[in-house]
């Protein structure tokens, strides 16, 4: 509750579709988001170069190297990235993730 340590708000929450979404979903999406939250959300273009790591021997992307890379993503106006991917991803341990973020990280896949 605004504790020491705790992150700051965003201004804002870029999504970026990953591996070709539908437009429409991603759309969907966006708009779900915004009836949710108080800040101004919308569909961004990446801004910075993703490659899709993929996890080897399985047809995953990898959930950890991909949101690394978000992370990684200049936020210049202070908005928190999501990123929304129309392929599986995964851990090389586990098989399966429905969502990847890490505390403070400001990105989410």
């Amino acid at each position: 509750m605004g504790g020491e340590g705790a992150a700051p708000a965003p201004r804002g929450i870029q999504v970026l579709a990953i591996a070709a979404p539908p437009r429409d979903r991603v759309e969907t999406v966006v708009a779900g988001i915004s009836r949710l939250v108080s800040v101004p959300c919308r569909v961004a273009e990446a801004p910075c170069a993703l490659d899709l790591p993929r996890i080897p021997g399985r047809e995953q992307l990898d959930a950890d190297k991909l949101l690394t890379r978000l992370e990684a993503c200049p936020r210049p106006d202070g908005s928190w990235v999501v990123g929304l991917c129309a392929e599986d991803i995964g851990h090389p341990i586990f098989t399966f993730f429905f969502g990847r973020a890490r505390h403070h990280g400001g990105a989410a896949l």
